[in-house]
């Protein structure tokens, strides 16, 4: 086990890492040893795909070992900033999108530009890079994109009149209610309309987002200031309540919640990326004949408006690696054609980074045609505002702010000003 700071030893019994001693005889045979720290091989959905990635890797690079580290998802981020505190950070790492911005602000991060071949930074789709270019220079190497996409039960939404989906924010939420109206199902149970999340987590926030942007409205402007102090904000917030207040929306739940809920065929419309697909089809009763109600949709929005996003899963090298080159050897294969081959035969629906990987047979199968909808919606997605390092900070106060107005039934005249008073402090903190 690594060594740490004193006070800030907090890898305990919590979760262990599956190697986290380099393997000293490796490194004697001219075998370079990588850490790499992940939450992919933590969980049961995405274990297999990264254990056959790195055999994958191993076998092809025999110069190089990985030794994996597994940390829990919601332990991660926390567990990074420990390490590389505490001077022995991984080599490579799986990174959430709205960690980079705090890791590149820490100086925890490697720039990317002269580390990866140019043929690989040419390869990933421009509007994915975007997000995690800092001053210029690219902090992380784009690996799984998900579009956020509207997820719809055609079960549900043909009962209650309607054979397509909705286009704008308005139609979405007019056949909402028409869906909640339906009642409840068979066995006495509620049916909702749409799912809004609202427990104060950091996903409530920027699953919100798209609201405020239908609006008109943003959390900052071209040069950073925070915006969010806007009539566009407390429409949104206003809408939201009604959602709450008619029962078209359950109240107080997170993503989890609602991806139950949505495979119990209880609601009618969610939002979620492209790992959700497979998770409703394991949890639906139905099993994978639940594919055949599942409906998916770009970001409902007026023509123009861009409402969509997605969330990335990326790679980082750390600026304390002592085993940059072979590190970016790593990097560059897991976002290659072939790892992303073995992803998806092991777990499926991963939206390509790069145009090579948008190749690779699995998107083209009939079985799989579904994913050409994650592809589409990604041209319509743009990514999170979350360059300054306290985005998640501030996605957690929006969430309060649904909470206030939704659920406290305070005004949105009285929760916004407080609300961007508060991540107008936390931003001019950073």
């Amino acid at each position: 086990m690594k060594k740490i700071l004193a006070g800030l030893l907090l890898l305990s019994a919590a979760f262990a890492f599956a190697g986290g001693n380099k393997d000293s005889a490796a490194e004697e045979s001219g075998v370079t040893t990588l850490s790499f720290i992940n939450w992919g091989s933590a969980e049961e959905a995405t274990m297999a795909a990264f254990n056959a990635m790195i055999a994958d890797f191993e076998q092809k690079n025999p110069d190089i070992k990985i030794d994996n580290w597994v940390v829990p998802y919601n332990q991660m981020f926390d567990q990074l900033l420990i390490l590389n505190a505490g001077g022995e950070p991984p080599d490579v790492a799986q990174l959430h999108g709205t960690w980079v911005s705090a890791l590149q602000n820490a100086g925890a991060l490697a720039p990317l530009d002269s580390l990866l071949p140019q043929n690989v930074q040419d390869d990933f789709y421009p509007q994915v890079k975007e997000g995690l270019i800092y001053n210029g220079q690219l902090y992380a190497a784009p690996w799984s994109p998900s579009p956020v996409v509207l997820y719809y039960n055609k079960t549900l939404l043909n009962k209650a009149g309607y054979t397509e989906p909705p286009k704008t924010m308005e139609e979405l939420f007019v056949m909402a209610e028409a869906v909640a109206n339906l009642g409840a199902d068979e066995s006495g149970n509620t049916i909702y309309g749409v799912g809004i999340q609202s427990k104060k987590l950091n996903s409530s926030g920027f699953y919100f987002l798209p609201f405020i942007w239908d609006k008109g409205g943003d959390l900052t402007d071209e040069t950073g200031n925070v915006v969010i102090n806007s009539d566009a904000t407390k429409q949104a917030l206003a809408e939201v309540k009604e959602l709450f207040d008619k029962n078209i929306s359950p109240v107080g739940l997170e993503i989890k919640d609602l991806r139950t809920l949505f495979a119990q065929g209880l609601l009618g419309f969610t939002f979620d990326g492209d790992f959700g697909y497979a998770t409703f089809l394991a949890l639906s009763p139905k099993g994978q004949a639940f594919a055949d109600e599942i409906g998916i949709a770009v970001m409902p929005g007026e023509p123009g408006n861009m409402n969509g996003f997605f969330i990335e899963h990326n790679l980082g090298i750390f600026e304390k690696s002592e085993k940059k080159e072979a590190a970016a050897r790593f990097v560059a294969y897991l976002s290659s054609p072939e790892a992303m081959a073995i992803y998806n035969a092991n777990n499926g629906n991963k939206t390509p980074a790069r145009y090579s990987v948008e190749q690779i047979p699995f998107y083209s199968a009939p079985e799989n045609a579904h994913m050409r909808q994650f592809i589409t919606a990604m041209q319509n997605s743009r990514p999170l505002p979350q360059k300054n390092p306290g985005f998640v900070a501030a996605m957690e106060e929006i969430a309060e702010g649904i909470q206030r107005v939704g659920i406290n039934n305070e005004s949105p005249d009285t929760v916004v000003p407080e609300m961007a008073e508060k991540i107008i402090r936390i931003y001019s903190e950073q």
